[in-house]
């Protein structure tokens, strides 16, 4: 296994503060989750303010600091400009999107005039509110999310069509900030087993149903044409909502023919993870994806799974700089060029090849999970992340006695005993972490 942090920049112990609505959950929060993690793992310092309280909010690794509501503040992201509790002091402040880019900068601005804001790109809101028929949206939530990018330090895009939407939207500042990309890393499972007497074949589709742009239709039409073509499939969507599932199930059912499962949203990661080791495919069918981090946990279980090339993680699984030639050909699509009438013929023509030969499916995905066990964890992504802000003069230098020089540096920090290994499931430290007193910050009142 390569080293994630081998040649990391020296630097001192940085103090960071994580801002997102909730910690668990896909998507931006995992986002949030996963660096967070990362660079605690790295030996720095990491607050995280979370809105919506959750049971599970407690990690050993990172102090997770719950915001309770205010009577009466009934926004979740307005919570997070408040000052009561905020750390003494921090070096970089991240931010995702619209949803908490706004209060990054303002705690930078009001309260820690020395942090540098890290900005991450989550949406690009020109394609997806447009896509949802609704441009009036899009153009707000655009210009919203270029004067975030204007107040940044550095923005990082999640993936190839993220970043290139944050190029876009940092040349339209008098000074624009770097923008870098993000490479999204997999958390690790234990692999799904293959049943080869499997008759019936499972497909799974992770989609808000309601959704135009997520493609609940172009799966059902694919289940349809496997159907014709003689493969025995069934089809289950997750991720309606609960109101909505036996309106959805009727009209997902018409268009495919048969009955189709589907299941409401579900935040439970034990559900999930059944729903996961029950398919012997799962199929990421959307018209527009910015960067799904779907596709990714799927194949943290070394289930096969299928995305259109159009899509972020499309384009990051077909690129040779990112993922070796041949890893990850069997997850891609090709869709470049097609009118989404026919997404679902190019889909089923990739997903017969996986029903039609599953040892050979099984071996592709565990090639792509392996592949990114190995250099492309998000302890990997992380300490892309890490460089570039060393690369940008955005670290601190190191002080006596707080130098980082890589894992087997990390033991005094961490408290572990030893090396400290890349991220996978509940993370490395064996010991509470010790957390700064979270006090008010100097001469703020409140």
């Amino acid at each position: 296994m390569s080293n994630p942090f081998e040649g990391l920049p020296a630097a001192r112990q940085l103090r960071v503060l994580s801002l997102a609505d909730k910690w668990y959950g896909g998507g931006p929060f995992a986002v949030n989750r996963e660096v967070s993690l990362s660079l605690a793992r790295m030996g720095h310092h990491v607050t995280t303010r979370v809105t919506t309280p959750d049971a599970q909010d407690v990690h050993p690794n990172v102090h997770i600091q719950v915001l309770e509501p205010v009577p009466g503040v009934t926004d979740a992201r307005a919570q997070l400009l408040r000052a009561d509790n905020l750390p003494e002091d921090v070096d970089l402040i991240i931010g995702h999107g619209r949803f908490s880019g706004g209060a990054a900068g303002y705690l930078r601005d009001n309260f820690y005039p020395n942090a540098k804001v890290v900005h991450f790109m989550h949406v690009t809101a020109d394609e997806m509110d447009r896509g949802r028929g609704n441009p009036e949206q899009s153009n707000e939530h655009t210009r919203t999310e270029q004067k975030l990018v204007d107040r940044a330090d550095l923005v990082v895009g999640v993936g190839p069509l993220l970043t290139e939407e944050g190029r876009r939207l940092a040349r339209m500042c008098e000074k624009p900030p770097p923008v870098v990309e993000l490479k999204p890393g997999m958390v690790m499972q234990t692999p799904a087993v293959l049943d080869p007497q499997q008759r019936i074949k499972n497909l799974l589709v992770f989609t808000r149903t309601d959704d135009p742009l997520k493609g609940a239709d172009i799966a059902a039409r694919t289940a349809a044409e496997l159907r014709d073509r003689g493969l025995p499939v069934q089809l289950t969507m997750l991720g309606a909502m609960a109101a909505d599932v036996p309106a959805q199930e009727r009209a997902l059912s018409d268009i495919a023919g048969f009955p189709v499962r589907v299941r409401s949203y579900t935040k439970d990661p034990r559900e999930m993870a059944a729903e996961i080791r029950g398919a012997d495919l799962v199929m990421h069918t959307a018209r527009w994806g910015d960067y799904e981090l779907a596709p990714l946990e799927v194949a943290g279980y070394r289930v096969p799974v299928i995305v259109g090339s159009h899509t972020g993680v499309g384009m990051d699984l077909s690129n040779p700089d990112s993922v070796p030639n041949g890893v990850g050909d069997a997850a891609v699509v090709d869709t470049a060029g097609l009118p989404y009438e026919e997404f679902h013929q190019a889909f089923a023509d990739k997903a017969e090849w996986h029903l039609r030969n599953p040892e050979l499916s099984k071996q592709s995905a565990n090639r792509l999970g392996d592949h990114f066990e190995q250099h492309r964890s998000w302890d990997h992504a992380t300490a892309g992340l890490v460089n570039d802000l060393h690369r940008h003069g955005m670290l601190p230098p190191p002080e006596s006695g707080q130098r980082i020089n890589g894992p087997d540096d990390l033991s005094r920090f961490l408290g572990t005993g030893g090396t400290v290994g890349p991220s996978a499931g509940q993370g490395a430290r064996r010991t509470p972490a010790s957390v700064t007193p979270i006090n008010r910050p100097p001469g703020v009142e409140l």
